[in-house]
């Protein structure tokens, strides 16, 4: 998949955070292109307090970045 999206100039940045209101991680996926233009989305993995439990945070992410890509 990278080599094709690197074909094409596309770039794949996929960022955590914690978003303070809800306490729930998110992972943010944005696709950049080298004209400048870029498309993000959000998705919400699982509550902050599985941060408690790293292998059942691990496997959501990992979840996470497959689908959101």
């Amino acid at each position: 998949m990278r080599k094709c999206l690197s074909k094409h100039e596309i770039a794949i940045i996929q960022a955590t955070a914690v978003e303070p209101a809800t306490a729930l991680i998110k992972l943010t996926t944005t696709l950049l292109h080298s004209s400048g233009e870029w498309i993000a989305s959000d998705w919400r993995v699982c509550p902050a307090a599985d941060m408690a439990a790293p292998q059942r945070m691990g496997a959501a992410l990992t979840y996470a970045r497959r689908y959101a890509l």
